[in-house]
C-alpha cells in the first residue's frame, strides 16, 4: 500500500472540509487567512480520520486540548469533535 504524502492528505483535508473550518465554519474565501491541518486527537496518528481543517483561531485556542471546563456546570467536558459530533 502507497502512503499519501502530506501534500496529499492537507489536500483532501481541504477537498472534504470545502475550504472551511470544521469547527467554526469560516471559509478560507471569506477570513482571507490560510487553514490549517489540525490533528483532532493530539499526539495522535496522521489518518484521515484523526485530521479536519482549521482556521489559526480555532486552531490556536484548542492546541493540544481535547477537554476543557464547562462554564456553566464546572464539569470536564470533551471538546467538539468534527468527525463524530454534527
Amino acid at each position: 500500500m502507497n502512503e499519501l504524502s502530506w501534500a496529499e492528505i492537507s489536500r483532501q483535508v481541504h477537498e472534504r472540509a470545502d475550504g472551511c473550518c470544521e469547527y467554526c465554519q469560516s471559509c478560507e474565501h471569506n477570513i482571507g487567512q490560510p487553514m490549517h491541518v489540525d490533528h483532532i486527537i493530539p499526539n495522535s496518528d496522521d489518518s484521515f480520520d484523526n485530521l479536519c481543517l482549521s482556521c489559526a483561531s480555532c486552531n490556536l485556542s484548542k492546541s493540544r486540548a481535547t477537554t476543557a471546563i464547562d462554564p456553566m456546570t464546572n464539569e470536564i467536558v470533551s471538546l467538539f469533535n468534527p468527525r463524530t459530533q454534527l
